[in-house]
């Protein structure tokens, strides 16, 4: 009705390519973090929470940030039409990490605690 506004939200998802990512994301290295990665939003300077969702050609990525630290599911999807699944817990890798060949054949998992890799002793 002629008033026009701007609405202001949380966005908790973002999507698009590589290229936009790094003109809406800084990604800090934090030494209060031991070295872990912090997702920050450019426009408002805050860590970002919430599901980003990537491409750049035929490779894909999607990820979970809390509190701009990984937490949560990962996937990376190859131009081949491989990927590999990971979870995160504050920023760093926490569980499997499952490698997939482009039939979705499993190829390797390798298991994770707070960013170390655990070597299973059969």
């Amino acid at each position: 009705m002629g008033c026009e506004y701007e609405l202001l939200e949380d966005i908790s998802d973002w999507n698009g390519t590589n290229e936009e990512f790094l003109l809406s994301f800084d990604q800090r290295n934090s030494e209060e973090l031991n070295g872990t990665s912090l997702l920050v939003d450019k426009r408002s300077g805050t860590p970002f929470t919430g599901e980003v969702s990537r491409k750049e050609d035929n490779r894909e990525t999607q990820q979970t940030f809390k509190s701009g630290l990984l937490n949560g599911k990962s996937v990376k999807k190859s131009s081949d039409g491989s990927w590999v699944e990971a979870n995160y817990q504050n920023g760093r890798l926490h569980g499997n990490m499952i490698f997939f060949n482009s039939n979705g054949k499993v190829r390797s998992i390798m298991t994770y605690e707070e960013g170390k890799r655990v070597i299973s002793r059969d």
